[in-house]
């Protein structure tokens, strides 16, 4: 049984459709998390991307990008600051039982 206070990350996967200069239509794929802008899209919604007109199968969205850096930030700090809670209290232990 989960209590109200878990939390479980929801993950998607999908394709995205975008048209070059040329009006040719490219497709890339993605995965992202709930809080991405992309996990929101419904299909046939828009989003803003960047590409290279001269490599147009590669795309770049920088609100996604900035989504997984911000979600990844957070897990390193909370496992830099959950491992220094540990070190900290095992010294304690020590420092106190006079090892």
């Amino acid at each position: 049984m989960r209590s109200s206070s878990d939390r479980v990350l929801t993950f998607s996967g999908d394709l995205l459709v975008w048209l070059d200069d040329y009006e040719q239509a490219h497709v890339g794929t993605f995965v992202t998390h709930e809080t991405s802008p992309l996990y929101q899209l419904l299909e046939g919604e828009s989003i803003e991307i960047r590409y290279n007109p001269a490599k147009p199968d590669g795309y770049d969205c920088r609100p996604h990008f900035l989504s997984w850096l911000g979600m990844i930030t957070k897990a390193v700090l909370a496992g830099v600051v959950g491992g220094g809670f540990i070190v900290w209290r095992v010294w304690m232990i020590f420092k106190h039982r006079g090892f």
